[in-house]
């Protein structure tokens, strides 16, 4: 089982929870279980969502809150992860 969290961000002003996300997963030997995703809103939002194995670990990330499985976008941009498991959950899409 694995956890989404999520959290919003204005646009571009992310990448520092995505150089934390890449280190974690390094660390970590990089689990196929964890991405990390994004979904840009018509609003000039950017939410940013992490799939962990173990809730405990989005507590390394300050303000995700928990979101299920129906919160998650249909067609997100993989940010960090493996590009199989995105994939495969997800589908292939251009962006």
């Amino acid at each position: 089982m694995v956890h989404w969290f999520a959290k919003d961000f204005p646009v571009g002003d992310w990448a520092y929870v995505q150089d934390a996300f890449e280190n974690i997963i390094v660390r970590l030997g990089a689990p196929e279980a964890m991405m990390l995703i994004s979904e840009r809103r018509a609003d000039g939002v950017e939410r940013l969502y992490g799939c962990f194995p173990h809730p405990d670990m989005a507590k390394a990330f300050d303000g995700f809150a928990p979101v299920g499985e129906s919160d998650l976008p249909r067609n997100p941009s993989l940010l960090v992860g493996n590009q199989t498991v995105y994939a495969e959950r997800f589908g292939y899409h251009k962006h």
